[in-house]
């Protein structure tokens, strides 16, 4: 993932513009790295009247309360997970350039595991 920033408009009748990339297809990877991630707008996230919006949206009126959440998508990978050896794995967990659920979802439970114990014995 990129960067997530949440927006809580103040005023009502509010203009909300985006124009985003990256909504259909993420970055591709190279030398054998994952796709990147994925662009997301979302209005009032985590209410009972949240709404997905689409990637291009002129003067959206907004009430002040509401709220929009822009999700910028991550770049792709570089080189095949299976080539990352459990030191940088657990480097970049520790230096949390990824979280422990995400490495999961990259390198396997059993692997992270792997990677913190080599950590937990430095």
């Amino acid at each position: 993932r990129g960067i997530a920033r949440q927006i809580r408009v103040l005023v009502d009748d509010t203009g909300f513009h985006a124009s985003a990339d990256a909504y259909l297809h993420g970055a591709e990877g190279i030398d054998g790295g994952k796709t990147g991630g994925l662009c997301s707008l979302t209005r009032n996230p985590g209410h009972v009247n949240e709404q997905t919006l689409p990637s291009k949206i002129g003067q959206l009126p907004l009430k002040a309360g509401e709220s929009i959440r822009i999700e910028t998508p991550g770049g792709g990978g570089f080189g095949l997970c299976s080539d990352r050896s459990l030191n940088e794995i657990a480097r970049d967990l520790r230096d949390g350039v990824i979280t422990q659920s995400a490495a999961e979802d990259d390198y396997g439970i059993d692997q992270v595991a792997a990677a913190m114990d080599a950590s937990r014995a430095l």
